[in-house]
């Protein structure tokens, strides 16, 4: 017998057949609602966003600014470069396909291997692992492009050096960007396989040589292979970087460059004493910047680190000498400037060294140079007189004096990794010694500019330059101006200097003593010597405990009206006078040829 349903059940059956019907109708509408923001009220947007996995987006590097000297010519440039580069996520890693594309490039699998390595810490942007191919294996490679998915040849320009290793240290050199300086970086436009400059002014005008990438846009298949160009997208062009000028006059620098042929290991600094400007500056051994243009090779990296000679160390500002001799300029002009000589006459005279308390001080010349007065004794470079000279001053006083002078700290001059050298004071004996652990005894040694005292060759030249100025001490700089491709000028240094309290007699006294040291029968300096031009310098011969004594040369010239200053140190080379003089001559003659 059929069962009738109660009223009860035909309400709930009918109740239920709502609630369906209602979520139904909702679920429609809210269907509805996301079709209709999909497709209309966001429909462009995805639209774009659709057209963009099929479009890949070339970067077109920019060129670096270049780098010139203070007349135009061209210190560092750019040219191409055809590089490999792979996208990690849409590469075959199979050895297969790793020895194939190592056969088309024409590098070891080794390389290639290395490489994906590289690209695999970022894999969804195109990583270069193999630079500056030979334009054979680019055509290999594009003959074959669709059959090697996600990867590409990137033309790229990168940085070339005309001049070679001339001018290296100060130039500096470039190399890749790190994935930990990417973290930093990514927020300036840097990206895998960028280059930024790493020492000497490529480092220090990094942000203004770098200029600005352009993009190519290219539409893809579903296999990631290129098919032409996106119709409506219009290539953005790179902006090159701006063109940094330096005070570097490039024919002075040749000619100190040739000058130093034959020194193993030495620096020389030559500036404008009326202004701190940077006319050439020269460091051996030298290095080819031209070998970090497209990555450095690992072999060639490792020697030039392992070099015993340091290569890679600008010697004229990163490396501290005792100035030796040298230092008898600030001695003399210490002693002058305190009044503190009084009676010369009173000086013990020179029988080859002084003897102070039981030890005996010897003087260079062992059968000495009898009695002097200041001017003799500097022309003749008499230790003797001056270790009595250094009787008369106290820590305090010469210290003071050389801080004056620049030594002891950085000069300011735009180049990275300046040494500050070494100016010994009270504190720092009584650090050393303890407090009356020390006698006035080290002032003999300091006197002559040995003992504790360190300075780099840019400190040298720039405190003889205060001599041959009238008493002022310019921050050395390299910068002469900054300029747009267009050759706009953004920019003109702003020179800075201070005085230094010295007397205008003192000044003209130091003048004619250094005069006398190469132009003088006695003086020690007159292998410096240049026709027609009133020469002044001091020799100096720096005691070295690692092996053959330093030899060392400052000078100005004219001496009177200065328009050149120098200062020359060879490693090793023994005494002043015959090896580091002639070397400045040969330079500051070339500074006058090119002036005539």
């Amino acid at each position: 017998m059929a069962r009738r349903y109660s009223e009860q059940e035909q309400y709930t059956k009918s109740f239920r057949a709502k609630v369906v019907l209602v979520l139904v109708a909702l679920l429609l509408a809210m269907l509805a609602a996301k079709a209709f923001e999909l497709q209309v009220v966001h429909g462009a947007r995805y639209k774009q966003m659709a057209e963009e996995n099929q479009i890949k987006i070339r970067r077109h590097r920019a060129p670096r600014g270049l780098i010139l000297d203070r007349n135009g010519w061209v210190l560092a440039d750019n040219r191409p470069s055809y590089d490999l580069a792979v996208i990690f996520s849409e590469t075959p890693q199979d050895s297969a396909h790793v020895r194939r594309l190592a056969a088309l490039a024409g590098v070891d699998t080794s390389v290639i291997a290395g490489g994906f390595a590289k690209a695999k810490r970022h894999p969804h942007e195109p990583v270069k692992i193999v630079r500056d191919i030979p334009f054979e294996a680019v055509a290999r490679i594009e003959e074959q492009r669709n059959w090697l998915p996600g990867t590409s040849i990137e033309a790229d320009p990168i940085r070339s050096y005309s001049s070679g290793a001339m001018a290296c240290h100060l130039l500096g050199y470039q190399g890749e960007v790190s994935d930990n300086e990417l973290r930093r970086l990514r927020s300036q436009g840097y990206r895998p396989g960028d280059y930024l400059g790493r020492t000497g002014v490529e480092e220090i005008w990094e942000a203004a040589l770098r200029g600005t990438d352009g993009a190519i846009f290219i539409r893809v298949d579903a296999h990631g292979r290129e098919v032409g160009p996106v119709r409506g997208k219009k290539a953005v062009q790179p902006r090159p970087g701006n063109n940094v000028f330096l005070t570097l006059d490039l024919g002075l620098q040749a000619a100190a460059e040739e000058a130093f042929q034959g020194v193993e290991r030495g620096a020389c600094v030559v500036l404008d004493p009326g202004t701190g400007e940077i006319l050439a500056m020269v460091s051996r051994p030298s290095f080819d910047p031209n070998a970090f243009a497209g990555g450095i090779n690992p072999e060639m990296w490792r020697v030039l680190l392992e070099d015993p000679a340091l290569p890679l160390l600008s010697r004229a500002v990163s490396a501290s000498y005792p100035p030796g001799s040298t230092f008898k300029i600030i001695t003399s002009t210490c002693a002058l400037q305190l009044d503190c000589l009084g009676d010369v006459p009173e000086f013990r005279p020179c029988f080859g060294g002084y003897r102070f308390g039981n030890r005996w001080f010897g003087c260079w010349k062992e059968g000495g140079h009898g009695r002097l007065d200041l001017r003799s004794a500097f022309i003749q470079s008499c230790d003797t007189f001056f270790y009595q000279v250094g009787e008369r001053l106290t820590i305090d006083e010469l210290s003071d004096c050389m801080f004056r002078f620049g030594f002891g700290k950085r000069t300011g001059i735009d180049l990275p990794s300046e040494a500050t050298g070494l100016v010994p004071t009270r504190k720092w004996y009584d650090e050393k010694y303890g407090v009356g652990g020390w006698t006035q005894g080290l002032m003999l040694n300091l006197s002559i500019g040995q003992g504790e005292i360190l300075a780099t060759p840019l400190q040298m030249a720039a405190a003889v330059a205060v001599i041959g100025n009238g008493g002022v001490f310019w921050t050395p700089h390299l910068f002469l101006r900054l300029e747009t491709p267009e050759g706009k000028c953004l920019r003109e240094p702003r020179g800075r200097m201070r005085r230094v309290n010295i007397r205008d007699e003192i000044l003209v006294f130091m003048q004619e003593a250094m005069l006398g040291v190469v132009e003088h029968e006695r003086g020690t300096g007159r292998a410096a010597r240049v026709a027609g031009v009133r020469v002044g310098g001091k020799t100096g011969t720096a005691q070295n405990p690692h092996g053959e004594d330093h030899a060392l040369f400052v000078a100005l010239a004219p001496v009177d009206e200065a328009r050149v200053a120098l200062a020359v140190v060879v490693e090793n080379g023994g005494h002043g006078g015959a090896v580091a003089a002639p070397i400045a001559g040969k330079i500051m003659s070339a500074f006058f040829a090119m002036d005539q």
